[in-house]
């Protein structure tokens, strides 16, 4: 599955404690966000569906052109 990454990968990636993003995994899990899989001792975790995928996206755009309309208004 693509898009997939470890709590390690993670951790990394986004300059955070273990236990903090280890704690955020769980919790977007238990409510339907993320699923994992485990492969040896490595869990990895990917977002549920790609609809998700597409309203982040989406959100992201629409705050980058809020963003660059407040800038431009100054």
């Amino acid at each position: 599955m693509e898009h997939e990454k470890t709590v390690s990968q993670l951790v990394k990636e986004l300059n955070g404690s273990q236990a903090n993003i280890s704690t955020h995994l769980k919790t977007l899990k238990a409510i339907g966000v993320l699923q994992s899989r485990q492969q040896g001792k490595y869990v990895y975790y990917s977002i549920r569906d790609e609809s998700i995928c597409e309203f982040l996206q989406y959100l992201e755009e629409m705050l980058l052109n809020m963003r660059k309309q407040a800038l431009e208004g100054i």
